[in-house]
């Protein structure tokens, strides 16, 4: 453990860099590295935070899409029923625009339920240009006369999604798991940005949202590394000159106009709560002995021991088994609320109502025993605390 940490410092410690592009390089070998160490079990409890709400916001997009297509294929009906909206080239254009934003060949990044009311919205903004008031009020019998439809307003389930979308990025601008997010989009635009926009334009599609990250980096790297001709012929025709512009030597990526992105000052924010959340587990994993009770139980790495038996709570150490157990032998004659045992969890504020995830990894673990032991009451429940037994502690 030692090791890792002197290794994760070292990395760390090379992203004090004069230039923005230097510091940006550095940064995605630092955010590789994590990739590469023995601490995946960390890192994936920083993850779990995310979870909840990625699975709440996957249900709504699913209905949001079910709710889309619907009115997508009564829309559509509408249209191919009228001879002159067949022939019509807006309102074909308007068709082919929908397929494509569905098919994800347009804005690929968005959400699927966003591309395809999009598309909808293209093909109502034609309806009410040739003033086909007759069908708009056929598709929407609510519809008052000369008011604008928005696709939106008849989806219940998107209206749900896009609350939900808003609270996710809220949330990624203060937990970890968003810090993590963005620290992903370093190597990744660096290494990878060009190869997969090249992999796109073969296949006659675009993105450009990764196309704005290339761009950026682009910028900061250019701005960050003068060139080997202006650096001579600044020094010989200006002795003792280091050859670099002004601009260059003023440049930010953190106030830069051009910049949105990929801000320095953002990003070392990132880098510093991520690193320092590492160390903080990493010395605490280091500092937690193996527990022994005065009955014969043990919990040593991801192995419980009771009766001479071995139960596998996590062979990788990452699971909410393992992670609840952990958190609750720091204290194993203790009462444990909720609140407490979450953010251990998940990293995240607690909110009472998700208790379940807490209460379902207390009987898991419970299971687990229960299979090898027959111990079924090591861990004893409520909906709001959990200790355990005093039988075996």
């Amino acid at each position: 453990m030692d090791r890792i940490i002197e290794t994760l410092e070292r990395y760390y410690r090379s992203l004090d860099q004069e230039r923005d592009w230097d510091f940006f390089l550095n940064l995605a070998d630092y955010v590789n590295l994590l990739k590469e160490l023995p601490i995946q079990d960390v890192v994936e409890k920083i993850k779990e935070g995310e979870g909840q709400i990625r699975e709440d916001l996957a249900k709504q997009e699913a209905l949001a899409v079910a709710e889309l297509r619907e009115l997508k294929d009564a829309i559509l009906k509408k249209v191919h029923a009228s001879k002159e909206l067949r022939k019509s080239k807006l309102v074909q254009e308007a068709i082919v625009n929908l397929n494509d934003l569905e098919e994800g060949k347009k804005s690929p990044n968005h959400y699927t339920s966003s591309r395809i009311e999009s598309g909808l919205d293209g093909i109502i903004r034609v309806l009410e240009e040739k003033r086909e008031e007759h069908i708009l009020k056929d598709l929407f019998p609510d519809k008052k006369e000369s008011e604008r439809v928005y696709i939106y307003q008849f989806s219940a389930a998107l209206i749900s999604r896009q609350g939900l979308s808003t609270i996710y990025s809220e949330k990624a601008k203060t937990e970890l798991w968003g810090a993590y997010r963005k620290l992903l989009l370093v190597p990744n635009t660096i290494f990878d940005g060009k190869k997969r926009l090249a992999e796109l334009e073969r296949k006659g599609e675009e993105n450009e949202d990764i196309k704005k990250l290339v761009e950026e980096m682009d910028i900061i790297k250019s701005n960050s590394i003068p060139s080997h001709d202006y650096m001579v012929h600044s020094m010989v025709m200006f002795p003792g000159s280091s050859g670099r512009k002004e601009s260059e030597k003023h440049f930010s990526s953190s106030s830069d106009e051009r910049i949105h992105e990929f801000r320095r000052d953002d990003y070392n924010t990132y880098a510093t709560r991520f690193h320092n959340y590492l160390l903080k587990e990493m010395s605490r994993e280091k500092a937690t002995p193996s527990v022994q009770s005065k009955n014969g139980f043990s919990f040593d790495g991801g192995i419980l021991s009771y009766q001479g038996k071995e139960i596998v709570v996590s062979k990788t150490k990452n699971s909410r088994p393992y992670f609840l157990l952990k958190t609750i032998l720091k204290n194993p004659k203790g009462l444990w609320n909720y609140d407490e045992l979450w953010q251990d969890l998940f990293s995240t504020d607690y909110e009472p109502k998700k208790w379940k995830q807490i209460y379902n990894a207390a009987h898991d673990l419970n299971e687990k025993i229960a299979i090898v032991t027959g111990v079924s009451d090591f861990l004893e429940l409520s909906k709001t605390t959990i200790k355990i037994n005093q039988k075996y502690t």
